[in-house]
């Protein structure tokens, strides 16, 4: 089955890179009305900097992923990151259906009991953006 899949992937692009990543409806709205000076966060940064073609910063990692060592920042960074969002400083941009198998990021449970709210709804089942909340 290798050819067959090598075509679909050339016409369609490849898992973080493929076009249901690049059109998505939320990563549109970080790419065309999100402003300038707003860090964005995210789970996948690679895909969403691909789209977006903006910075965006890795959320932190419980672990390394290439020794397994624990990173004993996890909880200040994941609090700082928090907080910025809070203050309407950044937003994190949350790939729901990224299966990261050892789920070293924080979830999207985490994100929302840290008092991170949705800020935009739309049809993608893939993504969400949180921020603040509305006041």
């Amino acid at each position: 089955d290798t050819a067959p899949r090598l075509v679909t992937w050339g016409r369609e692009g490849y898992l973080l890179a493929c076009r249901e990543v690049l059109y998505d409806e939320v990563l549109r709205h970080v790419r065309m009305k999100l402003q300038p000076g707003v860090r964005v966060y995210s789970n996948v940064s690679w895909s969403v900097w691909l789209a977006c073609r903006r910075e965006v910063h890795q959320l932190p990692a419980r672990v390394d992923y290439t020794s397994g060592v624990p990173n004993a920042d996890y909880a200040s960074q994941f609090e700082e990151i928090c907080g910025e969002v809070l203050r309407g400083a950044a937003v994190v941009v949350y790939d729901v259906s990224y299966a990261d198998p050892l789920v070293v990021t924080p979830r999207l449970d985490e994100l929302k009991s840290s008092g991170l709210r949705c800020v935009k709804e739309f049809d993608s089942a893939r993504f969400q953006i949180l921020g603040a909340a509305q006041k």
